[in-house]
């Protein structure tokens, strides 16, 4: 069970500029009780998204995929987090590679039998580029993002 004295308190003010992350990152887990979300998944190039949203303490377990290897063993430490580097998919950080990138990281959490198609995924991305931190969070089923992978749209304003 859920110990109160083992909840870690996530700073949220209006003035400070970690606050689209957390309150994302709330959100997401708020997801998973009222959505049924079955996982929250998140990129990424720092780690930063996902030791936010394990600090929340959801039931639905967090993949963080990342850019490299030792990040993923870094988010491995963290509470609920399930960390898997992926290589990168195309040129660079445009609109193209962070979708094969997403694609793929739902594809590998079927492929391993840690999601179903049928289940209501959370992600949780930037649009600036590697270093814009967090800026939106997405719910839809993995099957809809597999059928629609050549032309799902994430929001991108990097050009």
């Amino acid at each position: 069970t859920k110990l109160p004295q083992n909840d870690i308190a996530v700073p949220y003010h209006p003035l400070d500029d970690n606050e689209f992350t957390s309150f994302l990152a709330k959100q997401a887990v708020k997801s998973s009780d009222r959505l049924e979300t079955k996982a929250i998944v998140t990129d990424s190039h720092t780690g930063r998204t996902a030791r936010v949203l394990a600090a929340f303490r959801g039931k639905s377990p967090v993949y963080a995929i990342t850019t490299t290897e030792r990040l993923a063993r870094e988010l491995a430490l963290s509470y609920g987090v399930w960390a898997h580097h992926q290589s990168g998919k195309g040129d660079g950080n445009t609109k193209e590679s962070r979708r094969a990138y997403f694609v793929g990281a739902i594809t590998k959490l079927i492929e391993n039998k840690m999601i179903k198609p049928e289940d209501r995924v959370a992600y949780m991305g930037g649009s600036f580029g590697e270093t814009g931190g967090t800026t939106y969070l997405e719910i839809a089923e993995a099957w809809r993002i597999l059928e629609a992978k050549d032309k799902y749209n994430l929001p991108d304003y990097t050009q």
